[in-house]
């Protein structure tokens, strides 16, 4: 399993009110989330002029992900400019053995029958 985790931070130089703003990242949040992307807005929701977005993927392998990081940064195009989007890729997220995995069919078997 893969996990992908994005931060963006984007300088609004066009928004003069946090109308203007809101549009702005609801839009870009929305095509994020279309894409199959969790994403939130964080820290800067008072300040006007900067956006910081946070997302997060998972992927079943590595391609899938590196192709998902390649939609999102064709997405980067709007009324904004982008500072920075920093990327991670958190991979090895599988049970360390096969005693720690779980078996769907013991845990129908181990159901309390009241």
């Amino acid at each position: 399993m893969q996990v992908g985790i994005g931060r963006l931070v984007l300088r609004l130089r066009h928004c003069h009110s946090l109308k203007d703003k809101r549009s702005v990242v609801h839009s870009l949040v929305q095509k994020l989330r279309n894409g199959g992307w969790s994403v939130v807005e964080y820290e800067t929701q008072e300040n006007l002029k900067l956006a910081q977005i946070g997302m997060a993927f998972v992927s079943v392998n590595a391609s899938d992900l590196a192709e998902r990081f390649y939609q999102a940064d064709r997405l980067l195009l709007g009324d904004f400019e982008v500072v920075s989007f920093d990327k991670e890729t958190l991979d090895g997220l599988e049970a360390e053995s096969d005693e720690d995995a779980v078996d769907p069919e013991n845990i129908l078997d181990e159901r309390d029958p009241d």
